[in-house]
């Protein structure tokens, strides 16, 4: 058991993929996540495996397909099958979950995880253990200035000072600055309960291994950053992002739900996007330092392994659940059921003992191989058949060629829908049910404006990729094409 490396896991939603900021705009600043690159692998080619919470959360504790597991949108599901907390238990490790959950029903303690995890999409701020944390610290109930809304939800009022422990759930498409401390927006209350948890587990004299997973509500919208995350970004140095005019007349039908209420009439993208750019670049502005917050806080925990002198023997996963449509074709403000890249390419940095350092792998990986390799480390094997591969054989090579393809999924969101993109390195294929079909080359249009599916020069790579989604189909046994 001693030899067994504890294993901690930093899971954000919604990143923002990482071409913003590409074309000569003030990028997004991750410093934590940059620095922690020398010590790990980065996979330049992560995929999720469905760019939604739910069937996403559930493949990553089960390691099978949306359409093994059933939670394929985001109704919670009741939870059946093996995970690698099972993995886990076997193996002798102490197992500590907090924060974001909607993977299932129930919460991760209903799994046997110690900490604590709301049911559904939750609310941090609702929690008793986040009282207790503000009146540990002399921390007000956490207060945000709604700067501006594009919800149709009407959930916040422009203008107001509204208290965030108010409200059941939060996921509108909010922008406004956090009036209180920086250390009450959630992303540092979880790296701080995180912190007091891994300063406890070093204590310990019992040798036995621990699975510590932390996941951040954000950086999620609403999206209220601290003034000092703002004061990062200057709105006048934020470019439009590449693929904000695209007009979207060789996209599927998709592509054009949006439920931002200034941005669609009848949940019909408005095109050319109504929006005027001083406003989406408020908006890119909030979205932007929100990230930077949470990769502050996700470096505190990084910080805490090492202070306590941990970091040498654990097993560190750091990535995101899915991506985030922000700014993209046409100017969507959240995610729906099309698999751009902007949705279904995730970061994905792992540090294990023994492994190189400041690696890059190209292999084909998913957030779908993270319960395979958490099983491969503790020394245990899954009872049922999964989908996953470990990762293990790239972080000991990172030249290990691995998938030749990779598979992400959708089965809809706002509307029900089914798609599977073939992740291919340069080429991506998109077979949409009962729709325009999709085919870019990521090299030559890395934003995805030209759709080559019906472009008789790439009549035989289009063939090619749907002989790889024919033989994926067969292997998972996928019936819903």
């Amino acid at each position: 058991m001693a030899n067994q490396p504890n294993i901690v896991m930093i899971v954000f939603d919604h990143q923002l993929y990482y071409r913003h900021g590409a074309d000569g705009g003030a990028q997004i600043r991750r410093p934590c996540f940059d620095a922690f690159k020398q010590e790990a692998t980065l996979f330049e080619n992560a995929f999720s495996v469905c760019p939604l919470c739910g069937p996403a959360r559930r493949s990553m504790l089960d390691g099978l397909y949306p359409h093994k597991h059933g939670q394929v949108r985001n109704e919670m599901m009741p939870m059946g099958e093996e995970t690698y907390y099972d993995c886990l238990r076997r193996a002798g490790y102490d197992a500590y979950y907090i924060g974001k959950w909607h993977a299932g029903q129930g919460t991760a303690q209903s799994l046997g995880c110690k900490g604590f995890s709301p049911e559904g999409y939750g609310n941090p701020y609702t929690l008793d253990d986040y009282r207790a944390y503000c009146r540990e610290r002399g921390f007000d109930s956490p207060k945000a200035l709604v700067e501006f809304s594009e919800s149709a939800r009407e959930y916040f009022k422009e203008g107001e000072v509204a208290d965030l422990a108010g409200y059941p759930y939060l996921y509108t498409y909010t922008f406004g600055t956090l009036q209180t401390p920086s250390d009450t927006h959630e992303c540092f209350y979880l790296a701080n309960r995180a912190c007091e948890q891994i300063e406890r587990l070093a204590k310990q004299e019992d040798g036995r291994p621990f699975a510590l997973r932390v996941d951040f509500w954000g950086p999620h919208h609403p999206y209220f950053p601290t003034q000092e995350y703002l004061d990062l970004y200057d709105e006048s140095e934020i470019g439009m992002y590449g693929s904000f005019t695209d007009d979207l007349h060789d996209k599927p039908p998709v592509y054009r739900y949006e439920e931002g209420y200034s941005l669609a009439r009848d949940h019909e993208m408005i095109i050319p996007n109504p929006l005027p750019e001083a406003r989406w670049k408020k908006m890119l502005r909030y979205a932007y330092a929100q990230n930077s917050m949470c990769d502050a806080a996700a470096g505190r925990i990084i910080d805490a392994l090492k202070r306590h002198g941990l970091l040498e023997n654990t097993v560190v996963i750091w990535m995101a659940d899915h991506g985030d449509a922000l700014g993209s074709h046409g100017g969507h403000l959240d995610k729906n059921c099309y698999l751009s890249e902007e949705m279904i390419r995730i970061p994905l940095l792992v540090r294990a003992p023994g492994a190189g350092c400041g690696a890059v792998s190209a292999a084909n990986v998913s957030n779908l191989d993270i319960p395979a390799t958490i099983a491969d480390y503790c020394g245990e094997r899954f009872r049922t058949e999964i989908d996953a591969q470990s990762l293990r054989p790239y972080l000991e090579d990172a030249g290990s060629a691995g998938r030749e393809y990779f598979v992400s999924v959708s089965h809809g969101h706002f509307q029900r829908h089914i798609a599977r993109a073939v992740c291919a390195g340069r080429y991506r294929y998109i077979y949409n049910k009962n729709m325009t079909e999709e085919l870019y080359d990521l090299e030559t249009d890395p934003y995805e404006l030209h759709n080559l599916c019906n472009d008789p020069a790439y009549a035989d790579i289009k063939k090619r990729l749907q002989e790889k989604l024919d033989c994926w189909r067969k292997e998972y046994r996928d019936r819903e094409l």
